[in-house]
């Protein structure tokens, strides 16, 4: 489950625009979701307050052998209004899994030009020290900037820090990432481009886009090089989304590969139902001739769906007194599916966007719709043996979440690692 701060970051985001599913650095973020998600290692409390809808802060308590924790300030110039405390935030906004992709047009210049969000964190007793700025420099560029600093090293050995700037583009066809981290003086180039009608400009078609069929192919590349140490690094990936033309289900498919060290590693994710979904991934490396396949999957417990809204009355008495467009917009939403002025189906949606078009509509929408109050999650591998669950729901008002990972193939050896996290925000 997100830390507080972590899901106002993502709050920031969207509030602002800002499409994170459109960098590189997220193409492979379903099936990692679904694959390998954090287990608690500890017991920790954290205790998060908005005082305004600019600023907010954060403590927590954790119990490693020691008494430990942290204490967090977060500061926008931007208000947060989909930001909510723990009673009522949904538990998907959470639970990072199953990624619905989104595009997003043209932004407005006055809108979110100067955008700014202030974070920093602090850890006791080691006195490890973090912060990061986040600033929207033009409609689709912002510029990021992370450090640590680690004034107190336990063995004697110095404390130091680093610095990473990211210099980020966004649009709706690609975006690109410059990085420079002190660390090694380590210089990076990301990019990613989207193909096919899945994705289309217009500032008046925002939030979740159709293709003509409904789906997307996105592919990118990451560059790496420090100077320091003189080491490459490279990757490429491929992402494909796609709904099912029966249920309307979302699937999504990803290649990536890294050559210099010789990984290939395959990816198929598919939400079967409303409240469940299914992921496999095949690994293979090769030089080494090693491979591996690993099976994850979620289940969402729902509490209730929100009542659909109500649909036109084809026999009201005002009908006959609409005009013949509006008409046919009053057929479509009954049916399920707009027309154009010849009759043709799905007009508003794409030239051949018929049912499968609304069958995904609906899926989505009802997704949207729905409350959840727990996850399970499971995920294994059959090279290591490994088996890591996790559950995650809401308890009156506390969001908690418990794990475990243990190992199938070593049976001398006990839990490998088991938590509990408790969350409350007001």
């Amino acid at each position: 489950m997100l830390g507080y701060m972590e899901y106002l970051q993502d709050c920031f985001y969207t509030s602002t625009g800002w499409n994170t599913d459109n960098n590189y650095d997220n193409i492979l973020a379903t099936s990692r979701n679904l694959l390998a998600f954090p287990i608690p290692r500890n017991f920790r409390f954290e205790l998060s307050s908005r005082s305004s809808e600019f600023t907010n802060s954060s403590v927590s308590l954790t119990n490693t052998g020691i008494l430990g924790g942290s204490l967090s300030y977060l500061s926008t110039t931007t208000p947060l209004a989909n930001a909510m405390a723990s009673r009522s935030v949904p538990l998907q906004s959470m639970v990072s899994g199953y990624r619905i992709l989104e595009t997003f047009g043209p932004r407005l210049p006055t809108q979110f030009v100067g955008a700014t969000l202030l974070y920093g964190r602090i850890y006791f007793p080691s006195q490890f020290l973090e912060g990061m700025v986040i600033k929207r420099v033009s409609p689709n560029t912002q510029f990021i900037l992370k450090c640590i600093s680690t004034p107190k090293v336990t063995g004697g050995v110095k404390g130091g820090g680093a610095m990473t700037f990211y210099w980020q583009t966004n649009k709706a066809k690609s975006s690109r990432e410059f990085i420079f981290s002190t660390s090694e003086a380590l210089l990076g180039f990301r990019c990613l481009y989207n193909i096919g009608k899945g994705f289309r400009d217009g500032p008046s078609r925002r939030g979740k886009i159709f293709g003509s069929d409904g789906s997307s192919l996105s592919i990118g590349t990451e560059l790496w090089y420090g100077a320091l140490s003189m080491s490459p690094g490279l990757s490429t990936a491929l992402r494909y989304s796609t709904y099912s033309s029966s249920t309307g289900a979302p699937m999504t498919m990803t290649l990536s590969c890294n050559p210099l060290l010789g990984s290939f590693s395959s990816t198929y994710s598919v939400r079967t139902g409303i409240g469940s979904t299914f992921c496999s991934k095949y690994d293979l490396n090769v030089y080494s001739s090693e491979s591996d396949l690993s099976f994850g999957y979620e289940f969402w417990r729902s509490i209730a769906t929100r009542p659909p809204k109500e649909q036109p009355k084809l026999d009201a008495p005002a009908f006959n007194k609409l005009n013949e467009e509006e008409q046919m917009r009053v057929v479509g939403e009954f049916i399920g599916a707009q027309q154009d002025k010849f009759g043709n189906p799905g007009a508003a949606w794409g030239s051949r966007g018929t049912a499968p078009f609304h069958t995904a509509r609906k899926f989505v929408s009802n997704l949207r719709e729905t409350d959840f109050s727990s996850v399970l999650k499971a995920s294994t591998s059959i090279q290591t043996g490994k088996l890591s669950v996790s559950f995650s729901g809401k308890i009156k008002d506390f969001l908690v979440t418990t794990g475990a990972s243990v190992n199938l193939y070593d049976t001398s050896s006990t839990v490998k690692a088991y938590g509990v996290q408790i969350q409350y925000s007001s």
